[in-house]
């Protein structure tokens, strides 16, 4: 509580130039609520780890979410949050395809009905070369796969839908906790 208006002006003085710390500390915070919520999403559709299996190279590929908080040219700050490695993956579904080695081409736009581009991929020579052939885990060797599709788990969009109503009680708090704290004692 105040005593007097010029004590009353002083603590509206040190909210209003507390406000641009305030913001960057309510950014950094929402931007994390995101983060985590993002990532829980990710953790139920492909597993706890994080990890694709049999993505990418070696041990498979890591899906993660990381934000930065700034101006960057705005008025006002601002949390930037992105997706961070193959989410396209598993956000979205793929529909069935051919799979082709490596390097050569397998067009889902050739004429002729799915029967027809797969016997002349078999048939070689004018498609591929000798050695243009894909290796499976149990050993044998194909010309080419039939990826079936997978549906999309949509874990970013689910996450969006489930944190964007919980992200202004986060800026409510942070303002008043600025407000709070100048008028304490």
């Amino acid at each position: 509580m105040s005593r007097s208006a010029a004590e009353l002006s002083a603590k509206l003085g040190a909210v209003a130039k507390s406000i641009p710390d305030m913001q960057k500390v309510a950014a950094r915070e929402s931007a994390m609520l995101v983060k985590q919520t993002a990532l829980a999403h990710l953790g139920q559709a492909i597993g706890a780890d994080l990890v694709m299996s049999g993505a990418g190279k070696g041990k498979g590929a890591k899906l993660g979410v990381r934000f930065d908080v700034g101006q960057k040219g705005q008025a006002e700050t601002t949390a930037f949050v992105r997706a961070v490695g193959p989410w396209q993956l598993v956000e979205s579904r793929n529909r069935p395809h051919l799979i082709g080695p490596k390097g050569v081409r397998v067009s889902a736009r050739r004429k002729g009905t799915r029967a027809q581009r797969l016997s002349a991929i078999d048939a070689g020579g004018a498609v591929f070369g000798k050695s243009d052939v894909l290796r499976f885990s149990d050993g044998s060797f194909r010309r080419w796969a039939a990826h079936p599709g997978t549906r999309g788990k949509y874990p970013w969009r689910n996450a969006m839908v489930t944190v964007v109503p919980r992200v202004p009680p986060v800026w409510v708090h942070a303002y008043r906790a600025a407000v709070a704290k100048q008028f304490r004692g």
